[in-house]
């Protein structure tokens, strides 16, 4: 794999495709090396590419010790309390959207054994596959909130 500039990376077997711009700390430095690539496609015919990389030189700089502890108590009602008596509380990202997601697959279900009924394979099937495309969209949309939390 080669970086050709920020925004272009030239894969081998495929072609020079267009990515996100890179970060600026990854162009500003010369000992990078790219070991691995992985492209994973997901259910709405999204792209992903993870680079592996490895430097010389630590990608984080040490933080000074501050000789402070505190305790860190992880539980179901919320998501942390901590010693000082902080509280961070769960969102519950796919409590509030479980509604949404319930009424889509529904519909994706009908959609579905109306294919099945008429004899049409669901490859075929436009709008089936535009309910999955929604279904899968409302999934990923839960999964990136608890990620990004």
């Amino acid at each position: 794999v080669r970086v050709i500039d920020c925004t272009h990376i030239s894969l081998p077997k495929l072609e020079t495709i267009r990515i996100q711009p890179l970060p600026d700390w990854y162009l500003a430095r010369e000992d990078i090396k790219i070991s691995t690539v992985t492209i994973k496609k997901d259910a709405v015919d999204r792209y992903t590419i993870g680079f592996q990389i490895s430097s010389a030189e630590p990608f984080k700089l040490q933080t000074e010790k501050t000789g402070s502890e505190i305790g860190i108590d992880l539980n179901l009602d919320n998501f942390l309390t901590d010693s000082n008596g902080e509280v961070v509380e769960n969102p519950r990202y796919y409590r509030k959207s479980a509604e949404k997601l319930a009424k889509a697959r529904r519909k994706l279900n009908q959609l579905q054994n109306r294919a099945q009924q008429e004899g049409r394979p669901l490859s075929t099937a436009k709008h089936y596959q535009r309910q999955r495309e929604k279904v899968a969209a409302l999934e990923r949309k839960v999964a990136n909130q608890r990620e990004n939390f």
